[in-house]
């Protein structure tokens, strides 16, 4: 598996993970209005930044013999730019299991770290527990903050990760 970062061409790749994850893992956390808003055209717009990020925004995609299995976002939190941010992981559901959010949660930590930003945070839908649990196990903690997106519907909760010192 092959981490890089990501290409403009890449957009489209981006934007079939991002709706497969909607509407086969997310299919009983996200209601069915919600899910079906989020079509093609939808996705498309909310990706396009990914896929030509700005100066201190990244975006890293997993790739194996040619197939692109997941994709990161991150950059800087706009709630505190002094906290790296992971705005987004997506692994395609055929590739769940595999290691590669792990792979890629790694990249961007690292990448974060590098670049002066070791402290990292994230919110995640509340009831998703596989995601939690992947970054429980990268040292995020939950910081008791809580939120509703007005786009999503749903309860997401806020993850922090401290720089680990020795």
């Amino acid at each position: 598996m092959e981490i890089r970062p990501v290409k403009n061409a890449d957009l489209g790749s981006l934007v079939t993970i991002f709706r497969a994850c909607w509407n086969i893992s997310y299919r009983d956390l996200i209601s069915e209005e919600v899910r079906a808003s989020m079509d093609i055209d939808a996705a498309t717009k909310l990706l396009t930044p990914a896929a030509n990020p700005i100066p201190g925004r990244f975006t890293l995609v997993a790739t194996k013999d040619g197939a692109d299995l997941g994709f990161a976002s991150f950059g800087s939190d706009s709630e505190n730019p002094e906290l790296g941010h992971l705005f987004s992981l997506y692994v395609a559901p055929k590739s769940a299991g595999q290691g590669v959010g792990g792979k890629l949660l790694s990249e961007v930590i690292s990448t974060l770290t590098k670049s002066g930003k070791p402290d990292i945070s994230l919110w995640v839908f509340k009831d998703n527990p596989t995601a939690i649990g992947l970054y429980r196990k990268f040292q995020f903690d939950l910081t008791g903050r809580e939120k509703i997106d007005e786009r999503w519907q749903i309860p997401q909760i806020e993850l922090l990760r401290k720089a680990i010192t020795r």
